[in-house]
Order: structure tokens, then C-alpha cells, then sequence
């Protein structure tokens, strides 16, 4: 199974500036933490004994964000904690073709959600910072729980707001951009804050090709926004933006600049990793200039 390249920018996904700097930590199975089992047949049963829901991780030794997940992700208490009300299980994807066929599965890693029985419930792709992947994994119950709450109280901004950041958790940008608006709609005055939210989904490229426009967009965004609580974000996405477009030095700029405004922030500490990966690939870079020469 080849894993298909795919633009994808979220808020907070630091790993696809390491990923596109080049820099990656070896790591395989051995290294996944206790409690995980690396058989979907024992998995279904031991979640049928436990009433645990599966987490199944599709994964392969050859692919760089999945060892960079096991490596970086899984072993941190909190995903641990977390996975605690889980049966998680490593499926390899070339020593169970089988599974992974049944499931469809194309890019890596690819998660899956499902019953104690092994019905899926849901699913998504790509490697993330911890805090991302816990929320990821219990999105789909909030999406429910917050649908819910609008349908009781159909005119409530702040519900619309809440709706909208889950959107953007799992990755669908333009229900965002819908719940987003429907809350300046309810709330013109904007109280609730979310016309910053707006702004911003709407900055989120949508190919390659949009990452200029948008990386020129989100450098007005104090301008537009000085009250925002969103910079440390902002600083963060042109950091991500800058190493997607290749430019390094930018990139390191405002990881930097997020790092030194907001130091306590969640999106500082994935800049910090990132400042440290960047430098690593500026220097490996130097290098093969060297040897080319």
C-alpha cells in the first residue's frame, strides 16, 4: 500500500512542517506503549470482553508520519489516559492486507473508530499533535451532543460558535464557514467573538495553490482583529504556511515569534518542537548544498 500525498492543513498540525522539511524519528510497533494489541481479531474480542470501543491505528513500518505517531503521540500520558475507555490496536497494513482491505483503507495512518462489535463509526487520516488526536477521536460524539442542544435552542450564537470550532476539529471546513456565519447572523453585534473565527476558516487553503493568498490574508489579521484571542493560532498557521511554501527562514520566524508572545500556549509548544525540526532540515540542507558542490 502506497500512502497518498495529500494537502492538509488544520489548525495546529505541526507535523506537516516536519513532514515537508524532510525530518523524521525511525520508530516501529516495539515502541507502542502497554495495553496496545497488534491483532484486529484479538482486538474485537478483548473489546467484547472489556465493552470497549476499538481505536484501530492502520499503520506501516515504511511510513514516516505513522513511526512518528508511535514514536511522538502515543506514548504521552495524556493520549494514554485518554485511550484508557479504548481497545486500541496496531493494524499493519502489510502484515494484515486482509483487515485493511476490508476497512478500505488508502492513505496512512488511518484511524478507525468503532463498535464492541466492529461496526465502524468513524474514521480520519494523517498524523497530528496529541491534544489534536484526543480531540479528533471524541469529535464525533460532541458533533451529536451539540446538535442536539441547537435543535433545543435554535437561535443560540455562542452553540453555533461551538459547532463551528468542532467543524474545524474534524476537518470540515465548509460546514465551519456555515455554522460560523450562521452565528453572526444570530449574533450581529458579534458578543460571542466569532467573526475572527470566521475570517480565519476562511483563510485555510483549500489546494497548493491557494497557500500564497492565504499566507497573505492571515498577515492581516491583527490589523483586522486586535482583541482576538487567536494570534498565538495565527503565528502559528504562517509558520506552517511559510514551510509549505519552502521558506524556512520565515517559517522559523514566526514559530518563534509564537514561542517569545505566547509561551504558555498550546500552539507555542508545537512551534518549539517545530523550531527544533526546522533548524535540523536547515542544517541537513546546508549540508547537501555542501556535497553538491
Amino acid at each position: 500500500m502506497k500512502r497518498n500525498r495529500k494537502l492538509m492543513i488544520r489548525t495546529g498540525l505541526i507535523f506537516g512542517v516536519l513532514m515537508i522539511a524532510g525530518v523524521v524519528k525511525r520508530a516501529s510497533s516495539a515502541d507502542l506503549p502497554d495495553g496496545w494489541l497488534q491483532d484486529w481479531d484479538k482486538a474485537l474480542a478483548q473489546a467484547k470482553t472489556d465493552q470497549k470501543p476499538i481505536l484501530a491505528v492502520f499503520s506501516a513500518s515504511w511510513c514516516p508520519p505513522c513511526q512518528m505517531m508511535v514514536h511522538d503521540v502515543y506514548p504521552q500520558q495524556s493520549v494514554k489516559d485518554f485511550l484508557k475507555k479504548y481497545t486500541a490496536v496496531y493494524v499493519d497494513v502489510d502484515k494484515n492486507e486482509k483487515v485493511a482491505g476490508e476497512f478500505k483503507i488508502g492513505p496512512i495512518p488511518t484511524y478507525i473508530v468503532a463498535s464492541v462489535e466492529g461496526k465502524e463509526e468513524d474514521r480520519f487520516e494523517g498524523a497530528r499533535p496529541a491534544k489534536d488526536f484526543v480531540e479528533r477521536i471524541g469529535a464525533k460524539a460532541k458533533e451529536k451532543e451539540l446538535t442536539d442542544k441547537i435543535e433545543k435552542s435554535p437561535k443560540d450564537a455562542q452553540l453555533y460558535k461551538d459547532l463551528g470550532k468542532l467543524d474545524m476539529v474534524l476537518e470540515n471546513t465548509d460546514e465551519a464557514v456555515k455554522n460560523f456565519e450562521k452565528a453572526v447572523e444570530l449574533d450581529p453585534q458579534d458578543k460571542v467573538g466569532v467573526a475572527d473565527d470566521l475570517f480565519l476558516v476562511k483563510t485555510m487553503p483549500r489546494s497548493q495553490d491557494d497557500l500564497e493568498k492565504s499566507a497573505k490574508l492571515l498577515a492581516e489579521f491583527e490589523t483586522k482583529f486586535p482583541k482576538s484571542d487567536l494570534f498565538d493560532q495565527v503565528l502559528f498557521l504562517r509558520g506552517v504556511f511559510a514551510a509549505q511554501l519552502d521558506n524556512l527562514d520565515d517559517a522559523l520566524k514566526y514559530l518563534k515569534e509564537c514561542v517569545q508572545r505566547f509561551p504558555d500556549s498550546d500552539y507555542a509548544k508545537q512551534a518549539t518542537e517545530g523550531v527544533k525540526q526546522l533548524e535540523e532540515a536547515k542544517k541537513h540542507q546546508k549540508g547537501e548544498e555542501k556535497e553538491s558542490k
